[in-house]
């Protein structure tokens, strides 16, 4: 017995032996038709017939079918099967020239038409311009595809006669070009997580100083309006037993410079405490403008070095390297501290979220409709997510560690009742709150901020209260 022989496998059967070993040459798709062309260097190639009822494999040479995969018998001898003629479509013009090319031909790509001359130039184009058109960009895209990154990073297509843009980067690879382009917008995404919260920081600081400084220039405007409301404070002492019959208003005698004055009132307030209220205004106007003069020069100082930072933002805007962002900032943590920035937030190290404890389960808790979407976005599938039924408010997560399970029932209700607090349910008696693990709750495409939609929710009716001292971490 030859116990080497090879054995004979079962349930094989052997097909397309020419072949074996054959290299492929080009794959290529009908132009009309659901029909794939697989050609080898032997001269022969594999149809595939593509879905439907014969959809098969058909190994054909020259025009005349070798071998059939499905129905070998009704094929084995006869012609290929051929793709239909490409259908003639009339298409009535909409004046949107990109919608009418794209219905002569659907896989034209939308995204890279918007921005051709060719088309930008083609104004009122009829049928047959329609036709011919989409024809001509089928063709550069077969025959002159020129796979590049615009400065942007946004991948272009196009050859340069057809979209000229000035810093192309022309690559041998559509592959290459996508993998640059994902390289890309990585680094440009944490570039803008970094320098987002770093610019508001500034804008603000640089809005504020700016205003010290033009209110320390406005000097004279606030001595005048402190002396108004000293002239008031005293003219309203002098007029005490005088009943104003129109309770916003009272019109008395200038003691001081002669005629009348009328004089704003608060409705609410007596005349003594009208007269008060104008005293305090004086008072603190005193006080702000004490402050300005002393302060002016360090002021300046600010506004000048908030001003600094914000213009040399605008330059790192532009080149968008997340290395260099990080050099910046290590060059002007002095000028943070100078003008009272929180490091904490330029470095990214603030939680997102506010977080109680009740129990020993830790629980976030979104602090804006934006962040009611980061939170959805940061919590584990098993989390548990609550929100105030019907109104709007804060998201709010009881994390799990990863657990099935849900926590008690008295967890759940004390989450409940903040969850209730945190929202327009605040001041109802009862509250309905809905619960359901993070996994059953989603965020539609394209939805507002803060929006979600829930499967397999639960409701809890809670009392609406404030996270209980102690809880807050």
């Amino acid at each position: 017995m030859n116990h080497n022989r090879k054995k004979t496998q079962a349930n094989m059967l052997t097909f397309f032996s020419e072949l074996n070993s054959q290299s492929v040459v080009s794959v290529e798709m009908a132009e009309s038709d659901r029909l794939l062309y697989i050609r080898f260097e032997n001269g022969m190639h594999l149809l595939v017939v593509l879905y439907g009822s014969a959809a098969n494999v058909m190994l054909v040479q020259g025009k005349i079918v070798e071998e059939a995969f499905k129905n070998p018998d009704r094929y084995t001898g006869s012609d290929e099967p051929l793709p239909r003629p490409p259908s003639v479509l009339t298409v009535t013009p909409t004046g949107d020239i990109i919608r009418d090319i794209l219905k002569v031909n659907p896989l034209l790509p939308r995204t890279f038409l918007k921005d051709l001359p060719l088309l930008k130039m083609a104004g009122s184009a009829g049928n047959y311009e329609i036709h011919a058109l989409a024809q001509q960009l089928n063709d550069i895209l077969l025959h002159r595809f020129e796979p590049g990154l615009n400065p942007d990073g946004n991948f272009n297509p196009w050859p340069g006669d057809i979209l000229p843009e000035t810093g192309k980067e022309v690559f041998e690879s559509t592959n290459k070009a996508v993998r640059t382009a994902w390289y890309s917008r990585v680094k440009t995404e944490r570039f803008n997580r970094k320098f987002s919260p770093i610019l508001k920081l500034v804008t603000r600081a640089n809005e504020k100083y700016k205003g010290r400084m033009n209110a320390s220039e406005n000097v004279e405007k606030s001595q005048a309006r402190i002396l108004q409301n000293e002239h008031y404070g005293h003219l309203l002492m002098a007029n005490l037993h005088i009943h104003p019959d129109n309770p916003g208003t009272i019109t008395v005698a200038d003691l001081f410079s002669g005629g009348e004055v009328t004089i704003q009132l608060q409705p609410d307030l007596t005349m003594a405490e009208n007269a008060a209220y104008y005293y305090e205004k004086a008072r603190k106007g005193k006080k702000s403008a004490r402050v300005a003069q002393e302060n002016r020069g360090e002021i300046v100082q600010k506004a000048h070095m908030a001003e600094q930072l914000l213009k040399s933002l605008y330059v790192l805007a532009q080149q968008r390297d997340p290395e260099t962002l990080e050099k910046w900032i290590d060059q002007n943590r002095d000028a943070f501290r100078i003008l009272g920035l929180n490091e904490k937030e330029i470095d990214g190290k603030v939680f997102p979220f506010r977080r109680i404890q009740i129990g020993k389960y830790d629980i976030w808790i979104g602090k804006s409709a934006a962040g009611n979407d980061e939170l959805l976005r940061a919590s584990h599938k098993e989390d548990v997510w609550m929100h105030a039924r019907g109104v709007s408010g804060s998201h709010l997560i009881i994390r799990m560690n990863r657990s099935t399970a849900y926590p008690d029932h008295a967890v759940l209700e004390n989450a409940a009742r903040v969850a209730a607090w945190l929202s327009k349910a605040r001041t109802t008696g009862l509250a309905p709150v809905i619960y359901a693990k993070r996994k059953h709750v989603r965020k539609p495409k394209g939805a507002a901020p803060g929006l979600a939609l829930v499967d397999r929710e639960q409701v809890l009716l809670v009392e609406p209260a404030p996270p209980e001292s102690g809880q807050e971490s």
